[in-house]
């Protein structure tokens, strides 16, 4: 849960901003045996269950200030957590930020807590009071980074990798993740730096070698692409990441048969695997195989029935079927879970417009224009071109 990148508040926490305070001079300077027992317990990794009895009994001390009170609850509660006791970690955090609202490591802990939770809005709002409270927490500004880039939001997550690489040079998961997002923005050269600037500190990692042969079909640079997904392969057993990360280079080459064939490879070891399941649609509706892009799409939302994605995936096979009423099933369905997003507002004004429905055509594309002001509301052609031209 807690990266490497980041140590708790403070090592020895009951004195605030006092760092590596040997036992010996913490006595000399009145602190609490029991917090001196909780301190030497956690030093020496005591079974998890000593350092949480130690901990309270340290938060009975008599006369304990607030601040170092906060910093002792925030280490309870990773404990909490490290054993699979969210409810009891998160009310540790949340006591901890009460006695110390400035306490960044506990805004991030409490963060995580809700994202692996699935409340992602209430993590994006602690993360923030986290970088809001230290600025230079480069850990925090990466887990919002990965956040960001889940929810669909490229563009933030660009924004939070920086930031941690601005504060943070050789972190190389926040070089990756920001590589992803910049690659989603359509930034293809940018992606390409970060990546080479991966691969020329570990030239053997395969998943950056998948990531930038899909980099480097992106800019038709073909041949340098397949020698990346030969030295990925050439490195040991294709594992998921591996065929997915050549699916979507191959697919970019217009090489549909062979990334279906990697796509089926994943889907063979996990049937449900969403990520798959997506691609190989959108494979499928490159090659006009309609039918077969609504199956996978079928498959998706029976494994994930809240994506989005799916949906609207799903919605354009229909509307290249002609089958206009369930594609405003699906991209009603993508409004629901995501009322912001422009894309399917506009979309879904197509799919009216077909239907003869007008006036609800052009109120869904009024508000796809309000969403997203700079979007070029096309005309009915240049709109099918740009949904069919999936890997161009």
């Amino acid at each position: 849960m807690f990266t490497r990148h980041v140590r708790t508040i403070c090592a020895t926490f009951f004195f605030a901003g006092v760092c590596g305070l040997h036992v010996q001079a913490a006595l000399a300077q009145g602190a609490p045996q029991a917090c001196l027992d909780a301190q030497s317990a956690m030093d020496a990794r005591a079974p998890a269950q000593t350092q949480l009895d130690l901990l309270t009994r340290c938060l009975q001390s008599p006369g304990l200030p607030p601040e170092i009170s906060a910093s002792v609850l925030n280490n309870r509660g990773q404990i909490h957590y490290a054993r699979h006791d969210a409810a009891a970690a998160m009310a540790d955090f949340q006591q901890a930020l009460r006695l110390a609202p400035k306490l960044a490591q506990a805004w991030y802990n409490l963060a995580i807590v809700h994202e692996e939770g699935g409340r992602r809005d209430e993590a994006l709002k602690c993360y923030g009071r986290a970088v809001e409270a230290e600025p230079k927490f480069p850990a925090a500004f990466y887990r919002r980074c990965g956040l960001f880039w889940r929810m669909g939001q490229a563009a933030p997550a660009v924004e939070d990798c920086s930031q941690a690489l601005s504060l943070l040079p050789g972190f190389a998961e926040a070089r990756l993740m920001r590589a992803k997002a910049l690659e989603a923005l359509g930034k293809h050269e940018e992606a390409l730096a970060d990546l080479n600037e991966i691969l020329s500190a570990n030239p053997k990692n395969a998943v950056v070698l998948g990531l930038r042969g899909g980099v480097l079909a992106a800019l038709d640079r073909k041949e340098e692409a397949l020698a990346d997904y030969d030295a990925m392969l050439a490195l040991g057993p294709a594992d998921r990441q591996t065929y997915l990360s050549r699916a979507v280079g191959l697919a970019r080459l217009k090489e549909y048969d062979r990334a279906v064939a990697d796509y089926g490879r994943v889907l063979a070891h996990k049937p449900d695997d969403v990520e798959a399941l997506l691609g190989r649609g959108r494979v499928f509706f490159a090659m006009k195989q309609y039918g077969y892009a609504v199956q996978d799409g079928d498959l998706a939302l029976k494994a994930d029935p809240r994506n989005v994605q799916a949906h609207l995936d799903r919605g354009d096979a229909y509307f290249a079927l002609e089958q206009h009423r369930n594609a405003v099933r699906d991209y009603s369905a993508a409004i629901e879970l995501r009322p912001k997003n422009a894309q399917a507002y506009l979309k879904r004004a197509y799919a009216f417009k077909k239907l003869g429905e007008n006036e609800r055509a052009v109120a869904d594309g009024a508000t796809a224009k309000r969403l997203d002001p700079s979007l070029d509301v096309p005309n009915f052609a240049s709109f099918w071109q740009s949904i069919t031209s999936v890997f161009d």
